[in-house]
């Protein structure tokens, strides 16, 4: 009897130190992730973070997600100063209207979005630096061109 509760105590012994040493891992995994990869902030927090700096906004034409010559050189003027600020954070808002499919207006957004993201990128801008926010519906009395919109905010 003896001998099955030291065989027991044995493989306990064994269960517990596997537990213990995977969480170990697993935390000293985590702060190396995060030590390599700072998080970004979310939307909200980049957001009121931002400088009180007028944003820069981008018109599409309508059912369209392509840039125009006009919104790539925006966006050319925004990734240098973005690249000129290593501590630069970029937030990106696509806006919808209240009008029609709200499945169709909310994804045409977020491409519009991830367009701008895209452009930003590829003219250097830190894809870490850049925040995406979900679609914001743009309220009534507006131009219908400013449902078509992407908005950009800089902070330092």
């Amino acid at each position: 009897m003896s001998d099955q509760v030291d065989e027991t105590r044995r493989w306990g012994l064994i269960i517990v130190t596997v537990v213990v040493s995977l969480v170990v891992i697993g935390v000293v995994g985590l702060g190396v992730s995060k030590a390599r990869h700072p998080q970004s902030k979310s939307s909200q927090q980049a957001q009121a973070s931002l400088s009180t700096q007028a944003p820069v906004k981008l018109y599409f034409e309508s059912g369209s997600a392509a840039l125009s010559a006009e919104a790539q050189s925006a966006l050319s003027e925004v990734a240098g100063r973005a690249r000129s600020s290593p501590a630069a954070t970029v937030v990106v808002l696509g806006f919808v209207d209240a009008t029609g499919d709200a499945e169709v207006n909310a994804a045409l957004a977020k491409s519009r979005a991830q367009a701008v993201q895209h452009a930003l990128e590829a003219n250097g801008v830190e894809p870490l630096a850049i925040s995406l926010s979900r679609p914001q519906v743009a309220l009534g009395g507006t131009d219908p061109k400013e449902a078509r919109r992407v908005e950009i905010l800089m902070g330092p």
